[in-house]
């Protein structure tokens, strides 16, 4: 092996030497002694280029070689992995080895001996690379399974809010009743997204926003109708910047007032403003358990669901702005009874529904009719308003007034017990006696007075039976002398007349 090596070196040199005879003659050197120098250099130059390489490498540049060689179609098929770089840092780091052997001299014994446990670490090292890369595919295996069991589930939110949103708009499209719209919204909204309490705001025409629906809270009637002052709390800072906010725990937030302290001060919040254009006409409040927080996915769903369905809202305000002003009294400017009868069976409805009394007061002014006859009508047209803008005054504004007829008047009393309606009967009835005028002093009592029968809704009774047992109650404060205030008669007892 190692003659055909010197050999090889030689011929090599030797057609190195021919090639520069050739060189020389083209150049018309045609000296004989002159070409045997050249092939006899060129012959030495090869036989001592043989001897350096195999001095400083020897057998370990050919162990490197073909160590190389073998791995080299490994790194071609690896070209695209992220582990090649681990191979080809092994490879460098025994190619600097064996420069920096080469460099201190040895033999080739020794050298054969340096390179055994180079090889068994590029073995060691290429085997810890597939185990890791065996590890490394089972991992990415993993993540994509859970990536994908994300997105299904995210999809799937998706595919439920987009059906949810459907039936909302669709629903609120169909009528035109404020109450019908709150009611679906508040009764579909609630349990489709998990929630713990919701609520809708409404602005009023004072300018504040009050609770019109809610749902989930063990009390309603202690929320339904409570107003927000201005600048309290946090759906008043999500009215003000016209945009929504998220308290991912409310525990941390002084702002939040756990809806005047009727639900516990733990999980999650979010208001969200109801815009027509520019205008913010109300507020959509929720809350959420501290197991199962608001996402941010539900709180764009929610945005986009104010926005769908603001205009449904406002459309039913404005159908019931128009349907009052078609049933307002145009002596008294309250509502006429046609009204009345309206409210007063949305006013069962949601007593029913959420489990709260309710009162009717029916109200007559005693003697109306001598003063009609005695100062005239224009003083008894006098009397009418007057009467009509004091009881006014003296109710909150979730009751409800109406001028029944004549010289009659009907008060909603909402979220009142028959005790409560006594009690509000008789400030009514010491307010009109207050009315100070020439006319009202030649009354009978010296005083304008009122007869009010006071009766609260029973299980089952529909509004009709409501209005005839206080309009008996009336009868009894007649019979028993008038400036009073009466209950209906026990069954028992025969109904009075007048």
């Amino acid at each position: 092996m190692m003659v055909r090596v010197i050999v090889g070196a030689a011929a090599a040199g030797a057609a190195s030497g021919a090639i520069v005879s050739l060189i020389l003659t083209a150049l018309d050197q045609r000296e004989p002694l002159v070409h045997v120098w050249v092939m006899v250099a060129s012959v030495v130059a090869g036989l001592v280029s043989l001897w350096v390489v195999t001095a400083v490498l020897g057998r370990r540049l050919t162990r490197l070689v073909r160590l190389f060689e073998r791995r080299r179609g490994q790194r071609v098929e690896r070209a695209e992995d992220e582990d090649l770089g681990r191979v080809l840092a092994a490879v460098d780091r025994l190619l600097a080895q064996a420069e920096m052997g080469s460099e201190g001299g040895g033999s080739s014994e020794g050298d054969a001996d340096q390179t055994a446990p180079m090889g068994s670490t590029l073995r060691e090292e290429t085997g810890s690379i597939r185990t890791v890369r065996g590890a490394s595919e089972s991992q990415r295996e993993l993540d994509l399974a859970k990536t994908l069991s994300q997105r299904t589930t995210e999809l799937e939110q998706r595919l439920r809010e987009r059906a949810l949103l459907f039936e909302l708009l669709r629903d609120s499209v169909t009528t035109l009743n404020l109450e019908a719209v709150l009611d679906r919204l508040t009764t579909r909204l609630g349990p489709a997204l998990e929630l713990r309490e919701l609520a809708i705001l409404l602005k009023d025409e004072s300018g504040r926003f009050g609770v019109r629906a809610c749902w989930g809270f063990p009390d309603p009637a202690s929320v339904l109708g409570r107003s927000l002052e201005p600048g309290e709390g946090v759906t008043s800072n999500a009215i003000d910047s016209g945009k929504p906010i998220v308290i991912d725990d409310v525990a941390r937030a002084p702002d939040y007032l756990a809806f005047w302290d009727e639900v516990p001060r733990t999980g999650s919040f979010m208001s969200v403003p109801i815009r027509v254009r520019e205008e913010v006409i109300g507020a959509i409040a929720l809350t959420r358990p501290p197991s199962d927080p608001l996402t941010e996915l539900e709180g764009r769903f929610l945005s986009a669901l104010a926005d769908q369905v603001a205009l449904s809202i406002h459309n039913a305000q404005l159908f019931r702005r128009l349907e009052e002003l078609s049933s307002i009294d145009e002596l008294t400017k309250l509502p006429n009874r046609r009204y009345l009868n309206e409210r007063l069976e949305r006013e069962m409805a949601d007593a029913r529904r959420y489990g709260h009394p309710l009162s009717l007061l029916m109200i007559d002014i005693d003697h109306f009719k001598k003063l009609n006859d005695r100062a005239g009508h224009p003083i008894g047209d006098a009397a009418l308003v007057m009467v009509a803008e004091r009881l006014r005054a003296m109710l909150r504004e979730v009751d409800t007034i109406a001028r029944w007829g004549g010289e009659e008047f009907v008060v909603l009393l909402s979220h009142a017990s028959e005790a409560d309606a006594l009690e509000v009967a008789e400030k009514l009835r010491k307010a009109i006696a207050e009315i100070d005028t020439s006319w009202s002093h030649e009354q009978p009592f010296g005083h304008l007075s009122l007869s009010i029968g006071v009766a609260e809704l029973k299980e089952g009774e529909d509004g009709a039976a409501l209005v005839q047992r206080a309009d008996r109650a009336v009868y009894v404060a007649k019979r028993e002398g008038r400036d009073r205030v009466s209950l209906p008669p026990r069954p028992s007892t025969p109904d009075a007349s007048s």
